[in-house]
């Protein structure tokens, strides 16, 4: 028995051009509360550019052979890059954009003129915060890939980090933490 092929039209980023091909995997939901999933492939790629959305226009083809989806029906399309590295994500709020470039706060230790760290009344290290330039790579929900920067496990501010300017003391209060998710899904307001 043949299945049906459902063909998909999608937009992908210029900045991923490159690994983006025929026959690259896709993942689509239907959109709304029902999470089931269909793989299927690239059939064709528009070459030109949209120089306003700076997206490429794209059609998929994905088996349909339960003839659940139909023409007009929305869906949620990921292209599936075939390349997958490590990276260092962080909280969107942890990172400041300005016109100088991107920008975290690193919490380290306040050091006295020696090098020896000052410490407060109850014997814990007072903290400051020190400026680090980043590279800032892809998004995904509320947190953005830090590309060149950053260390694994380099403690940084992640609310606030707007106010903040280089050397200034800080005090650290976890127990006041938004939440994260790697799909968000805001309230109507």
């Amino acid at each position: 028995m043949a299945s049906r092929c459902a063909m998909v039209r999608s937009r992908t980023q210029r900045q991923a051009l490159a690994d983006v091909a025929t026959k690259t995997k896709v993942r689509a939901t239907l959109s709304g509360d029902d999470p089931t999933a269909f793989a299927g492939e690239i059939a064709a790629l528009d070459p030109a550019v949209d120089s306003t959305t700076r997206t490429v226009r794209l059609r998929a083809s994905l088996p349909n052979p339960d003839e659940r989806l139909r023409p007009g029906m929305f869906l949620n399309v990921a292209v599936v890059l075939p390349r997958q590295r490590k990276v260092i994500a962080v909280p969107a709020t942890a990172v400041v954009h300005a016109s100088y470039g991107d920008s975290v706060f690193v919490v380290e230790d306040r050091k006295d003129p020696s090098g020896a760290p000052v410490l407060l009344p109850d014997g814990k290290p007072a903290k400051v915060v020190r400026q680090q330039f980043v590279r800032v790579g892809a998004a995904r929900g509320d947190f953005l890939a830090i590309s060149d920067g950053v260390q694994l496990r380099q403690e940084l501010v992640t609310s606030g980090a707007f106010k903040l300017r280089n050397g200034m003391g800080i005090a650290i209060h976890h127990e006041v933490q938004p939440s994260y998710s790697l799909v968000p899904h805001p309230g109507n307001r």
